[in-house]
């Protein structure tokens, strides 16, 4: 945010004084239109994105991983956890493409004869269908949010498959979605306050990139204090993941916990009682 910002005011600045910033128009950049316009860019940014979603599920199945080995007092290395992590990564990608495409027909659905209502006129019935798929979409975006955090837990941690996982998510939100929205307010008021000191630590570096160009002239120096300035910022945004996701394991393992105690109560033989 304080690089947008940063870059911003030296766009502002950047201005020669006999022009006005209301009458500048952006210029046409025929690299970008000439680069997407080729089959073979646009199989390489696909590519791209491709390895970048497998790295991101694989990263994630390992630190789930990672921290079951750790509270069960199995050894655990990133070479390990990772290694195994690759079991999991096509059923990350199922769950979450599956509760993707699940909101993305919901929304479909509720917003489609919405609009078409305002189109033709009928403002009345649009504003009243409007809000019946709101109670209809608030309670289903609460529920797939929730199962998009749950099912990937129970997947690797039980190792299930995606449809299993997800109704076995489903049925913890049923449950216990009090306790699941109390922990997730608590670790959004705590990303809040870790980002504003992730802001607060980045924007000196910022501040000194914007005043050593306009004082100076030089491109390198400002390039090196905001590439320190993201780096610093970017260092506390993985902290502060590595740390949500952690918490919301301990905090899964907790929950379903009970559950694991009373059926493997219930499935003593009379007999080992007496």
């Amino acid at each position: 945010m304080l690089l947008f910002f940063g870059g911003a005011a030296n766009f502002w600045y950047s201005f020669p004084k006999d022009s006005s910033p209301a009458n500048w128009q952006v210029p046409k950049i025929p690299t970008i239109d000439g680069l997407l316009s080729q089959p073979a860019a646009v199989f390489i940014i696909l590519a791209l994105a491709c390895l970048w979603l497998i790295i991101y599920f694989r990263a994630k199945a390992g630190v789930i991983l990672g921290i079951k080995m750790i509270t069960e007092k199995q050894p655990a290395s990133f070479v390990s956890t990772f290694g195994l992590a690759r079991n999991f990564v096509i059923r990350l990608l199922g769950v979450s493409l599956f509760l993707q495409i699940l909101m993305g027909t919901l929304s479909l659905l509720i917003m489609t004869p919405v609009f078409y209502l305002f189109s033709t006129g009928a403002t009345e019935r649009a504003i009243i269908l409007a809000v019946l798929g709101a109670l209809v979409f608030i309670p289903a975006a609460f529920l797939v949010s929730f199962a998009n955090i749950l099912g990937p837990l129970f997947l690797v941690i039980f190792n299930m498959p995606v449809f299993l996982g997800v109704r076995a998510a489903i049925s913890v939100i049923t449950e216990a979605w009090g306790k699941l929205l109390w922990f997730s307010l608590l670790l959004a008021a705590i990303g809040i306050v870790a980002s504003l000191l992730a802001v607060i630590a980045s924007s000196p570096f910022v501040v000194l990139a914007v005043l050593s160009y306009h004082r100076g002239g030089q491109i390198f120096g400002p390039i090196l204090l905001g590439a320190g300035g993201l780096a610093i910022f970017l260092s506390f945004q993985a902290v502060i993941s590595a740390f949500q996701q952690t918490a919301w394991v301990l905090f899964f393992m907790e929950l379903v916990r009970p559950e694991k105690i009373e059926e493997e109560t219930v499935s003593v033989p009379d007999s080992a009682l007496q």
